[in-house]
């Protein structure tokens, strides 16, 4: 049984898709930044066999109230720089759907110092940062007629837990929204 495409999944095979390539494909894999392994849903492998990895989601569990919504929703806390109407005559709507990428580096088998493990870290970090308004999206068209216009990234995260002398672990997250276009 076909089961109907939804605009969000979508979206999500698309951040993985693009992400593997960037992180993971093009990368080698004796880099630092080389990301072993991106999956779509909460990380729940044990991080310490996968030093670097991605998860990505829609929503935040964290954060409750980063929902998908009309574009009006929300505006002025994830602000994208320019002004769209929610809708127009003839019923389209402009929806923001939201997400995460929760970015794993787990250090502790490595041996790295403190201050080599961050700047990977935020190298890696900086790395998905750049990629996330580059995914291409426009597309991207489900069956109820909803299709990705752009991708944009509205904020990050970073946090250090572990510690000396060599057991560093770094956790950021990176959150996004992806403007789409339902119409009637």
């Amino acid at each position: 049984m076909d089961v109907p495409k939804m605009i969000v999944p979508m979206i999500l095979d698309r951040i993985l898709a693009d992400l593997t390539d960037y992180c993971h494909d093009q990368v080698d894999a004796a880099d630092p930044l080389w990301v072993s392994k991106l999956k779509i849903g909460r990380w729940q492998e044990d991080p310490v066999t996968r030093v670097n990895h991605i998860a990505i989601l829609g929503g935040d569990s964290a954060d409750p109230d980063m929902v998908d919504g009309l574009t009006s929703l929300r505006a002025t806390e994830y602000r994208s720089g320019f002004y769209i109407p929610t809708r127009e005559v003839g019923g389209t709507e402009m929806w923001y759907r939201r997400g995460i990428v929760e970015i794993g580096m787990f250090f502790t088998q490595k041996g790295y110092d403190e201050d080599y493990a961050r700047s990977i870290s935020y190298a890696l970090l900086g790395r998905v940062e750049r990629r996330m308004p580059r995914i291409r999206v426009a597309d991207l068209r489900d069956d109820s007629e909803e299709h990705g216009v752009k991708v944009f990234m509205i904020g990050n995260t970073m946090f250090q837990s572990g510690g000396p002398p060599a057991s560093y672990i770094w956790r950021a997250k990176v959150k996004w929204q992806c403007l789409t276009e339902r119409s009637e």
